[in-house]
């Protein structure tokens, strides 16, 4: 007779929750890319839009955050990303954002999450 293991992935509704738009990639895509398929409903909450992040100086702000949007977009494709919550907020003006915690709270009633995925920057792994 064979045993049947339970699923080690989950499958309810999951919330990413980061600043920028490449940090869910960056720090949970393997994850993403398995809860996706494995029947989670992934969603994505992106606080700024992401331009003030590169060292190449040909791309001004306008042309950074077009080309991050972008790359989101295909991200969002790939890992399995059912929906994008994007407030646009200016990157290293976060802190500025007076009703961001508002924004939060309502992307969460909105996404209604049983997962919670973040991270916290002050604690990153050196690699």
């Amino acid at each position: 007779m064979a045993v049947e293991t339970p699923s080690p992935l989950f499958d309810g509704k999951v919330s990413v929750v980061v600043a920028h738009p490449d940090d869910a990639e960056s720090f949970c895509g393997g994850t993403l890319a398995r809860l996706s398929p494995a029947g989670s409903h992934v969603s994505l909450v992106l606080s700024s839009n992401g331009d003030r992040g590169s060292h190449d100086c040909r791309l001004g702000p306008t042309g950074l955050t077009r080309l991050r949007r972008g790359k989101l977009l295909e991200a969002q494709s790939i890992l399995g990303v059912y929906v994008v919550l994007w407030f646009g907020c200016r990157d290293e003006e976060l802190t500025h954002a007076p009703d961001l915690r508002d924004r939060l709270i309502r992307a969460i009633r909105q996404t209604r999450p049983e997962v919670i995925l973040t991270f916290d920057p002050y604690t990153l792994p050196i690699c």
